[in-house]
């Protein structure tokens, strides 16, 4: 997995969706459109899935190219990273559960959204770190 750059590939998922999931949600609770909010509820979904892998080829990665040392930036990382799937795995069955999470007329679509936004703090800090975890000591 390491020698394929699984986890590198992986994490563009996430990174990238959940964003894709906040935009289309945001504009269907602004302009009261189902069809978005379902579509960022369904990009969510997505991101969910996809977790499991991002965390496993995290962790093969972490033991096959660093070590498995169990530094700071890494700690904060695997916490990181656990926020996001466990914030992402607790958001995904919130609109079965209470349908009014993605009602165009429902004000608690913009405690769905704010949730949304919550998610992505974790999952972009993850990011930001593993970014400077690869291009450490790099001249622009």
């Amino acid at each position: 997995m390491t020698r394929e750059h699984a986890h590198p590939v992986a994490v563009h998922l996430p990174n990238g969706v959940l964003p894709a999931a906040i935009v289309l949600f945001g504009l269907g609770a602004i302009f009261q459109r189902e069809a978005l909010l379902l579509a960022g509820y369904y990009n969510l979904m997505v991101v969910t899935a996809a977790m499991p892998f991002v965390l496993f080829s995290g962790y093969v990665d972490w033991i096959n190219h660093y070590g498995g040392h169990l530094t700071r930036v890494f700690r904060q990382k695997i916490i990181a990273g656990f926020i996001a799937a466990g914030l992402s795995l607790i958001l995904a069955p919130g609109p079965v559960l209470m349908p009014a999470l993605v009602d165009p007329l429902s004000p608690r679509r913009w405690l769905f959204l704010g949730a949304l936004l919550l998610n992505l703090a974790p999952a972009a800090y993850a990011g930001w770190l593993g970014g400077r975890l690869v291009f450490m000591g790099r001249k622009r």
